[in-house]
């Protein structure tokens, strides 16, 4: 099972059965990722609590954003990491992301990285991806991204995501598609992160 085990946790691929729940979230998601702007790679489709948000569990466990994830033909992200989601109730910080494929993810990477700038440049997400989407869900909330100097950065692993994934965006990560369509994927962030997914 592909899995980097350091001290810090980077990704793991999953191999819980979600059986109908999954094909459900892929069937709800699918037509709305086709609606996003041209150019809008990172682009959150709900947050939690939007009245109409969806879904509001996974396995058992409440969701508190769903991002998709474009990756254009022949390209590769800025490393970066993401911003941690706070559980309002207890103050911890979640940082892991369930990672679901939905289009040519075969033959990409997700890349991720140690740094060691001291002073990464942070950017909002709505200015950075600004679909209509991030523009709604972000322009009111503390939703950004650390970039490091790119000299300061070494791999640390990389995996494939084919199927599901837990994966840690609080970790410095990039993603490198270098071919000639494009890549989707479903990103879930948790109020509360699923450590035992991991078994």
């Amino acid at each position: 099972m592909p899995t980097l085990i350091t001290e810090t946790f980077y990704f793991q691929k999953l191999s819980i059965d979600f059986g109908k729940e999954m094909q459900d979230l892929i069937d709800y998601y699918k037509p709305i990722i086709e609606t996003i702007e041209p150019n809008c790679t990172f682009t959150t489709l709900a947050v939690f609590p939007d009245k109409d948000f969806y879904p509001r569990t996974f396995k058992g466990v409440p969701v508190c954003s769903v991002c998709a994830i474009i990756s254009t033909p022949m390209s590769e992200t800025q490393i970066h990491s993401d911003s941690s989601m706070t559980n309002p109730e207890t103050g911890v910080n979640n940082s892991l992301a369930l990672q679901i494929p939905i289009e040519g993810t075969e033959g990409t990477d997700t890349i991720f990285w140690s740094s060691f700038d001291e002073s990464p440049t942070t950017m909002l997400t709505y200015k950075t991806s600004p679909s209509m989407y991030n523009q709604r869900c972000w322009q009111k909330e503390n939703s950004f991204y650390y970039l490091p100097k790119r000299y300061t950065c070494t791999e640390v692993g990389r995996c494939t995501i084919d199927s599901p994934y837990l994966i840690n965006v609080g970790e410095y990560h990039s993603v490198r598609n270098i071919k000639n369509t494009r890549r989707v994927t479903l990103s879930v962030r948790f109020i509360e992160d699923p450590w035992h997914w991991l078994g």
